[in-house]
């Protein structure tokens, strides 16, 4: 998994207050990047649609590194994104290819989205999407129905990123790439 550091009284105030039996979100600035917090479940599926939104916008490519991917719509989304011709990368968790996302990647690789599966013993257990290079989603959750609806889980979605932050996640897709396998 992938932590992510940075100062922010108001964000850390909001999860005192919030975190973590409530439900809600949170746009704000840190470092002059524009920052979203969302915390699950959301029952009123802001946090879906703003996942589905964000998809929906890329413009030339989403990486995606995902546990456990079986979400219909974001699924679904992701094969929209390719019939764009937006490059959709999925790496995903071997046993879970085998498992509970097993339809999921049999969906996306029919529609030619390429998938990476984790190699060993070793677990995909990432959870975040990177669209067009430049915005990041990332956090606690998969890609599944029960956590957008049911399980306490959050994200953040950080905006522009930095030319450290792009450098820093183009070396950890080389990583999950030399780790993975095509089928």
């Amino acid at each position: 998994n992938m932590m992510i550091g940075f100062f922010s009284p108001q964000i850390a105030n909001y999860l005192i207050k919030k975190a973590p039996y409530y439900i809600g979100s949170l746009k704000t600035e840190v470092a002059n990047q524009q920052l979203e917090l969302y915390l699950l479940p959301d029952v009123q599926n802001k946090a879906l649609k703003r996942v589905l939104d964000l998809i929906k916008s890329a413009k030339t490519s989403i990486k995606l590194a995902m546990f456990t991917l079986t979400h219909q719509k974001l699924i679904d989304e992701l094969i929209k994104a390719k019939n764009r011709n937006v490059s959709v990368e999925v790496a995903i968790d071997f046993q879970s290819s085998k498992g509970a996302s097993k339809k999921a990647m049999y969906r996306l690789r029919s529609n030619g989205v390429t998938i990476l599966y984790s190699k060993g013993s070793k677990l995909c257990h990432h959870k975040y999407m990177l669209v067009d290079n430049k915005t990041l989603l990332s956090g606690s959750a998969n890609c599944t129905k029960s956590a957008f609806g049911k399980n306490y889980d959050c994200f953040l979605i950080l905006h522009n990123l930095d030319r450290g932050q792009k450098k820093f996640m183009k070396r950890l897709w080389k990583v999950i790439e030399f780790e993975s396998f095509h089928k």
